[in-house]
């Protein structure tokens, strides 16, 4: 059941705020008010997209406050053990905890940049010297798809 509803708040001085909120269930039976929208066609356009996402299964609620490692638990609880063999299941496993973990566990999603990967990819290779370059790149293209399939399949608490 989604609605747009219409909120008034009263200020101290005695005037008054207007304001709209969409009200929805995401993919996952939560709900969830979003507000602050203007006017109430822009909250039913974006009640409209947001229930088409929620439709296609693509409706993703993003945290700013979500870690990498938060991401991961995510990723590997709601994708890898549904749709992964076992023995992928393990080598993500073991790969986050051996090498992702350490170095990105506790840094915000949003605060990942390109250049933290590039100190990432030195750290690897003072570890491993006899890797190439292109092993590295490759697996940066793989860590690119994941990335992707992470941010369709999770849905961030």
């Amino acid at each position: 059941m989604a609605r747009v509803r219409k909120r008034i708040e009263s200020r101290k001085d005695g005037s008054k705020n207007t304001y709209w909120t969409i009200d929805f269930i995401d993919n996952f039976g939560k709900r969830k008010i979003k507000g602050g929208f203007k006017t109430k066609v822009e909250a039913e356009r974006e009640l409209s997209k947001v229930m088409q996402e929620i439709n296609n299964g693509i409706y993703v609620e993003i945290k700013k406050s979500l870690t990498f490692g938060e991401l991961a638990e995510n990723f590997i609880k709601y994708h890898a053990e549904i749709h992964c063999k076992p023995s992928t299941l393990c080598s993500y496993n073991t790969y986050l905890k051996n090498h992702v973990l350490p170095y990105f566990g506790n840094m915000k999603v949003l605060d990942i940049r390109f250049q933290i990967l590039y100190r990432l990819k030195e750290r690897f290779f003072s570890i491993a010297p006899e890797l190439s370059s292109s092993c590295f790149d490759n697996h940066c293209q793989l860590h690119r798809l994941q990335t992707k399939l992470i941010f369709l399949f999770v849905h961030i608490l």
